[in-house]
């Protein structure tokens, strides 16, 4: 993702801002994974990948929608 898309890169990775778990959301939902599909990869219930999703479009663009998260990522 650093060397494919180091715009989305710099946003998300940059500052610290997200956490370690926020980080690898954004990044498998960048890359098009499902929410069903990171809950297997991640290891967790599906409503930690919501609540992610809200925090990280909180804290990335002011919009706590984990539905626009998506194409928030897809603009940048």
């Amino acid at each position: 993702v650093s060397q494919a898309r180091p715009d989305l890169y710099a946003k998300i990775a940059g500052g610290g801002i997200l956490s370690e778990q926020e980080l690898q959301i954004c990044l498998l939902t960048s890359l098009g994974f499902s929410n069903s599909d990171q809950t297997i990869l991640l290891n967790v219930v599906p409503q930690r990948i919501t609540n992610a999703k809200r925090r990280i479009g909180e804290k990335l663009f002011s919009d706590p929608s984990a539905r626009s998260l998506e194409a928030h990522l897809s603009a940048i």
